[in-house]
This record gives structure tokens, C-alpha cells and sequence, in this order.
């Protein structure tokens, strides 16, 4: 037990000794709310009003509020993807919280005004609640009150989910303390069926804030099984292992699952989505703040920090790193001194554990190990995660309980000189809480007030008949989070969506979510291309819903051309603007016309051309072994020289999110066999026609007139299924070429119907 002798500061003894006392947790919440005013007493002044302004933190309030309001279902959601809805889980709207308020609004509408305030207030009562978890942890490792209250506010303030306020809400809430209590309970002894009981409820409640909460809790209950394992491995271990691993892991997963799929299920949803490679994180980000002076001195005067992505940043504090560094000095020299210290039958010996493991595995090992890649496919629900980074989020609370634990109960203690011992006291406590402080005050948010969402709007100002249209049509469209096909918001299109949307329970066609099924997806970004034909969603449209649509124009400059879907709208009648937009009504029947004027005016196109072009070169694209995915390839070699736009297009079937995914690369060599340009993108920006489950890929190219030779690429990281293609070829843009083709009819590889 520390014990420090005051002798001039009179402070009660039992706040400085590890001797729990009445009402102490009562007095330790009033404590760190009275922080938490303080720090976001912003917030707590103007309630209603955004922590930001775009992005996915606009999309969590959007998903939120409309679904509190408007939806009719609990579990659907049907503001975006239009008319397909989505479930609740994929759309960041904080399940458990915005069901248990809307069936509060249900009863009585009356909160309308404030769900903007609940959505905010709850995060802040989250980050309290976080913070009486790890208060507890420390109390039960026989930290004192004040230690255990000042560190608690320091880290809490510190933990890597607090960027989280600035969007992906419901990662915010710093879950992972309770779950290190509750297994420490198991190992004092206490009864593990009923804590574990208590873990499987608590890690389906916090999979219903956002499923990567399942994730971590799952990880962390199954690196204390393994660790109780590992020591003792008789035949009642096994099977109380086994019991715990059901209930901690198995139930909460089963029953998540089964909300995930309770609507719009979906056999195609996208198993192995994009950024486990890329989202994970590496030691800079557990070491460096990234923010805070220290780390600037040490960037601009020491050595220069690689840069890493957002993911992969969770710092661990100072108190964390000095320990840290100084236990691998002490190691390399006085191995055998402090290797107990390392003991899995000592708590300190497992929250390192937890530490090491949980990092190396945020670094994405041992899948990013070249020639392993593959055992990433091995791994079932474990690949659905691809942000494997905020798995670092554990190693934050693991090295944090070791190094206090070790600060409190051994290096204190060793102190001698009683006063040097309060200094280091105190010491400790000063540098956490200004830490933690100071971390805070470099992740600001800005505080908006957007007038559409709030219940003073006098949304008759946007004058026309909501009853009239049966969903929003976005010019620019956007398809985000389908892991196939990607049109990001431009123009501001998407918040602009999102307000209407809101405003007049109108659905829009656009969806922001995450792991869309494919053959949404599929049928959706049809819209996007040329008047060939009528795209299959708007013949879908018409079986369910005979009303138009209204379109959303943003009037902001957008330089991007490829998902504007102008071709469609651009005669339809516009019904109001304003300084944003325009609204424009676009009878379902406008397709059919549109389509007809189009490929009447390609015929007249091709009845002036007297001589078609018939030059020009047909390609094959042949398999080759490459250790990643699966690619194909092509050669050219130019006989003469060659310069100006040219196409590269081509037929590929996509009957999967794997081949929607694939991308094209062409290089251009010098005679000497230099690399003088090369062009790579995604197969989802250039696709230009729908045929059944085939789309046309054209992607330019700018020939170079000192070009010899050309390579081809086709690739995808999808394994599983082979691309099949048809029609390759290479040709000059504005040729004319005619082809006719197992009966059907092509003008410059387009399917014309004659």
C-alpha cells in the first residue's frame, strides 16, 4: 500500500490510500463532469447546434434525426438508397440510441426540437461514463482516490477515440475500460458466469452504438481467455474457457448478427471491403501525439515522424512512453532483474500482453508480412473490419493500466526521501491532466447552426408539392460506402440531399452507408451512364411508384463530369432555386423519350458517316501469375508513330463486387524502354454502358508520340472470381467504328440498338 506522509498538507488519508470509502464514485462523477462542463461548455450553452458542419459527422446527424422522425420501421432505413432502404446498422446512426429515442418520439413528438441536443449530450454523458469505467479499473488495481481521479481525467481526456467528436459518432464513446474491469472481476475470483453475463450484454449494447465496438470487446475477452489459458490448461480451465468464449464472444456476435440482417438482407454484400492494408496503424502513432509540442520538438529539431493515416493514430501519453522507454533500457541491461515484472501471473504481466498483442495486430501482422497476405481470406467476419488500426485503441488502455500500476506500487514506494516521493506524486498527476487538457484543446470542433434542421425553419420557403415526388433524384450522384462503386459528394450535393431529405421525409436515390449489397449498388450507378438505354432502376421505379422525381442541382462549381447525370435531367422543368440548388421535376417517362432522342440522333450520326474508321487495334487481355489478385495483360507494340487521345475500352462481366472493384493500368515505353507516362484508376470512374451484368469500361489515354510500346493492365484484389472480358480494343477518339457482333450491333464499341 503507498503510503504518503503530509505533513503540512491536511488531506484525508483514505483519499490516499487504496481504502474504498462511501460514495466515492458519487464524488469521483461529480469531479469529472465538473472537468467536462468545463471542456465542453460550449456545447452545453448552445446544445442544438452541430459539432460539424459536412462529412461523416453530418451523416451521422442526418442518419440520426431522419430516422428518429421519419422513418416508420426500427430497423430500416429509407432517407438514402432509394428504394431499396438500408438497415439501421450500416448508416452510422447509433442503433440502440436512436431506436430507444424514437420510440420516446413515437409516444410523444414533443422532443423534436431537442434530438439534436440528446444526440450531443449523450456523447458527453458517454465520455463520463468511459471515465467512471476506468476509474474503477484503477480502484480495483488499489489506486488511490486521488491518483486514481486526477489520472483517470487525464487519460480519458487523452484516449484516441476522443477525434471521433468530429465525425463516425458512435466511436466515440470510450467502451474499452469496462470491459478491462469486468474481466478483472473474473480474475479476483468473482463469478465468471455472471460477469461474463454482463460482458455479453454490455459488448451488444455498445455493437449497437457501431459494430467495431464488438471488435474490440471480442479481441479483449478473447486475449484474457487465451492468457488464463496459457497458464492453466487442466481439463475444468479448458472448459471454463470455452463457457466464457460462448458467452463473452459467440452470443453477442450471434445476436448482432442477427440486427444486421433483420432488414434488407443481402447475401452480396461486400465480404472483404477496401483499407485493412491501408487502415492499420504502425509504432509512430502509438508513440507520437502527433499534435502536442513535444512531438513538434521532436519532429523538427530530433528526427522527422513518418506521417500516417488517421486510423492508425492512438497515443498512449507520455507517462506511457517514458515507461515504455524506460523498461527497454532496463531490459536490454538488467534483464533478469525485471523480467518478473513481465509475469502473466502478475496483472501487470497481462495488461502488457494485451499491449503487445493488440499492437502488432493494429499493424496489420501477420497479414501485411509479404507472401501471407493471403491468410487474411482465413479469417471469416475477422476481414469485415477493415480499419484493423482501431485496434490500437486497446493497446491505449492496456500500457496505461500497466505503467500505472508499475508507477504506483513499485517506483513510488522505492523512493525514500518521503518529500521527493510527493513531488513524484504530484508530479505525475500534473503532467497526465495537462496531457490530457492540452490533447483536448488541439482537437477542436466547431459548433454549426444548420438552419434546416432546426425546428424555427420555415421549410415553406422551399415552395413545392413534397406529396407530388416520390424521391430525390442528386445531379451530381453519389454512391458512397458500396466498396465497388464510388461517386463522392461534390458540389456539396450530399449535405444538400441531406437537409430536403430531412426536411420533407423524402428519400433520396444517393446513399452514404457502409457495405451497400452490390446489386444496389449495381442497379444504382446505372443512372450515371450515357442515354443508351433506360437504366433498369428507373423500369424498377416505375413498377412501385408512377410519381417523377425530384431533382437536387447543385449550383456550386464541380469539376469533376463523369457522375453528372445531365444527360437526363438537363430539359426537365426547374420548379425552385435558391442560392444552393435547383429543383427540377422529371417525369418517369422523360427516360423513355430521352433515350429514344438519343439514339435517334447516334443513327443520323452514323447515316452521315460515308467512310467508317477501320483502323484500329483489337486486343486480348491474357491471365498472368502475380503473387496479389488476379490481373491480366496486354501488350502492344506500335509500328508507327502515334500521338493524341486515344480509348482503351473494353467489356468486362460484373456479376460481383470483386470485378466492380478492378482497375485499369496502362504504361507507355520509350524506345529505350522508359516509362514515359502511365495512367491507373478504377474501373467504377469509367464505366460507360450497362448490357445485362457486362458495362462497357472506356478509359482515355494521351499517346505520346515517342511511344513504342504499350502495356495493358486489369486487375482485382478479389481472388475468388476470374474477369472475363469481350470486346477489347484501342482507337483514336472521334473515329467512327462499326461493328456487328454475335448479332448485335456496336458503334465505337457502344451496343446500339438499330
Amino acid at each position: 500500500m503507498l503510503y504518503l506522509n503530509f505533513n503540512i498538507i491536511n488531506i484525508s488519508m483514505d483519499l490516499l490510500t487504496n481504502k474504498k470509502f462511501r460514495f466515492e464514485n458519487f464524488y469521483f462523477l461529480l469531479l469529472i463532469t465538473f472537468v467536462v462542463a468545463i471542456i465542453y461548455i460550449d456545447i452545453i450553452k448552445k446544445p442544438n447546434q452541430f459539432l460539424i458542419s459536412a462529412g461523416d459527422g453530418l451523416k451521422n446527424y442526418y442518419t440520426f434525426l431522419y430516422h428518429i422522425k421519419n422513418d416508420k420501421s426500427f430497423w430500416k432505413f429509407d432517407g438514402m438508397n432509394y428504394p431499396f432502404g438500408e438497415n439501421i446498422v450500416f448508416t452510422d446512426n447509433q442503433p440502440i440510441l436512436s431506436n430507444s429515442i424514437k420510440l420516446r418520439h413515437n409516444i410523444s413528438p414533443s422532443i423534436d426540437c431537442n434530438l439534436i441536443a440528446i444526440h450531443n449530450y449523450f456523447l458527453i454523458f458517454g465520455l463520463i461514463l468511459g471515465g467512471l469505467g476506468f476509474f474503477l479499473v484503477l480502484r480495483q488495481l488499489k489506486i488511490d482516490f486521488v491518483f486514481a481521479s486526477i489520472i483517470t481525467i487525464g487519460l480519458i481526456l487523452l484516449n484516441p477515440q476522443i477525434p471521433r467528436f468530429n465525425g463516425h459518432y458512435g466511436l466515440f464513446y470510450p467502451t474499452l475500460s469496462w470491459l478491462f474491469l469486468f474481466q478483472l472481476k473474473i480474475l479476483d475470483g468473482k463469478k465468471y458466469l455472471k460477469y461474463s453475463f454482463i460482458i455479453s450484454i454490455f459488448t451488444v449494447i455498445v455493437g449497437l452504438l457501431h459494430m467495431y465496438h464488438f471488435l474490440l470487446s471480442a479481441f479483449v475477452c478473447l486475449l484474457f481467455i487465451f492468457i488464463n489459458l496459457y497458464l492453466s490448461f487442466s481439463k475444468k480451465d479448458v472448459i471454463k474457457a470455452i463457457i466464457q468464449f460462448l458467452i463473452q464472444i459467440i452470443v453477442p456476435f450471434l445476436i448482432l448478427t442477427f440486427f444486421t440482417s433483420i432488414t434488407n438482407y443481402s447475401t452480396d454484400r461486400p465480404n472483404a471491403p477496401y483499407g485493412f492494408f491501408e487502415f492499420r496503424s504502425f509504432w509512430e502513432g502509438l508513440i507520437f501525439s502527433y499534435q502536442l509540442p513535444l512531438f513538434n520538438f521532436v519532429n523538427t529539431n530530433l528526427v522527422k515522424v513518418r506521417e500516417i493515416n488517421f486510423e492508425g493514430k492512438a497515443y498512449i501519453g507520455i507517462l506511457s512512453v517514458f515507461t515504455l522507454l524506460s523498461f527497454l533500457i532496463l531490459i536490454i541491461f538488467k534483464f533478469k532483474a525485471f523480467k518478473s515484472y513481465f509475469s502473466l501471473h502478475k496483472i501487470e504481466g497481462k495488461f502488457f500482453l494485451i499491449f503487445l498483442i493488440s499492437a502488432l495486430i493494429s499493424f496489420g501482422l501477420p497479414f501485411v508480412i509479404p507472401g501471407l497476405e493471403f491468410l487474411l481470406d482465413y479469417t471469416g467476419p475477422f476481414k469485415q473490419f477493415r480499419s484493423i488500426g482501431r485496434l490500437s485503441w486497446i493497446c491505449f488502455y492496456a500500457i496505461n493500466f500497466f505503467s500505472i500500476y508499475i508507477i504506483y506500487h513499485y517506483l513510488i514506494p522505492s523512493i525514500k526521501n518521503n518529500n521527493y516521493k510527493i513531488v513524484t506524486y504530484f508530479s505525475i498527476l500534473f503532467l497526465v491532466f495537462v496531457e490530457g487538457v492540452w490533447y483536448q484543446n488541439k482537437n477542436q470542433y466547431n459548433l454549426t447552426n444548420i438552419e434546416e434542421y432546426q425546428c424555427k425553419f420555415d421549410k415553406s420557403k422551399i415552395q413545392f408539392n413534397r406529396e407530388e415526388y416520390q424521391a430525390i433524384l442528386p445531379n451530381p450522384y453519389f454512391s458512397i460506402g458500396s466498396e465497388c462503386f464510388g461517386w463522392w459528394d461534390l458540389g456539396n450535393e450530399v449535405n444538400y440531399n441531406f437537409e430536403l431529405s430531412y426536411l420533407f421525409n423524402l428519400p433520396t436515390l444517393g446513399t452514404v452507408a457502409s457495405r451497400t449489397p452490390y446489386h444496389q449498388a449495381f442497379q444504382l450507378n446505372e443512372l450515371t451512364c450515357k442515354p443508351y438505354k433506360v437504366p433498369e432502376i428507373i423500369n424498377k421505379l416505375k413498377e412501385i411508384d408512377p410519381r417523377p422525381l425530384l431533382v437536387l442541382e447543385t449550383k456550386n462549381e464541380v469539376s469533376e463530369k463523369r457522375n453528372n447525370i445531365s444527360y437526363w435531367t438537363a430539359n426537365a422543368p426547374v420548379i425552385y432555386e435558391n442560392e444552393k440548388y435547383k429543383l427540377k421535376k422529371l417525369d418517369l417517362s422523360q427516360f423513355d423519350t430521352i433515350v429514344h432522342q438519343y439514339l435517334q440522333g447516334v443513327r443520323n450520326q452514323m447515316n452521315t458517316i460515308k467512310n467508317f474508321t477501320t483502323t484500329y487495334y483489337n486486343l486480348d487481355l491474357a491471365k498472368t501469375n502475380e503473387k496479389e489478385g488476379i490481373n491480366y495483360s496486354s501488350g502492344l507494340i506500335l509500328d508507327k508513330k502515334l500521338s493524341g487521345r486515344y480509348l482503351f475500352s473494353y467489356w468486362l462481366e460484373m456479376p460481383n463486387s470483386g470485378a466492380a472493384s478492378s482497375i485499369t493500368e496502362i504504361w507507355q515505353f520509350n524506345e529505350n524502354e522508359k516509362v514515359t507516362d502511365y495512367i491507373g484508376e478504377a474501373n467504377h470512374f469509367n464505366y460507360k454502358m450497362y448490357d445485362g451484368n457486362k458495362l462497357l469500361i472506356e478509359t482515355p489515354m494521351n499517346l505520346r508520340d515517342d511511344t513504342k510500346r504499350i502495356v495493358f493492365k486489369v486487375s482485382s484484389k478479389d481472388k475468388s472470381h476470374s474477369l472475363n472480358f469481350s470486346k477489347i480494343m484501342l482507337y483514336k477518339d472521334g473515329d467512327n467504328i462499326k461493328e456487328t457482333q454475335n448479332g448485335k450491333n456496336y458503334f465505337n464499341n457502344y451496343l446500339i440498338n438499330l
